[in-house]
């Protein structure tokens, strides 16, 4: 959120930890969680999450509701 226009892991991790920590397993650290999720969504492997990962990400979210 430093307007690069990405998220890098420590700005990703504040993000899913306070939007998507509710979809984690009740048995799972919110760190492995955001660490599972941030992998997940970084299809480039960059280490950034660019607009794009996270919209597809998103849209995946709400189509398996």
């Amino acid at each position: 959120m430093n307007g690069d226009g990405t998220l890098d892991m420590h700005e990703a991790r504040l993000f899913i930890k306070d939007t998507l920590g509710a979809l984690k397993a009740r048995n799972q650290s919110i760190d492995s969680f955001a660490n599972n999720v941030f992998v997940q969504i970084d299809q480039d492997r960059s280490g950034a999450l660019s607009k794009y990962e996270m919209t597809l990400y998103l849209k995946q979210i709400l189509e398996k509701r």
